[in-house]
């Protein structure tokens, strides 16, 4: 349970709100972002994704 409380999964919008909430949360001004993700195409669109998430929101990661 405490893993899904730094987790932000699901759409793109789904994860902005996930990531403003733990910095809500926590206080921190920088976000370290990894993935799981085994395919390698499929985890470059991931980071893609969470990286315009993180400008939209103006986050250090």
């Amino acid at each position: 349970d405490h893993v899904l409380q730094c987790s932000a999964v699901g759409s793109p919008a789904k994860v902005a709100r996930g990531i403003a909430a733990f910095v809500e949360r926590t206080g921190v001004d920088e976000v370290m972002v990894t993935s799981a993700i085994y395919d390698h195409e499929a985890r470059k669109r991931s980071l893609s994704i969470t990286a315009d998430v993180m400008q939209d929101l103006k986050i250090a990661a």
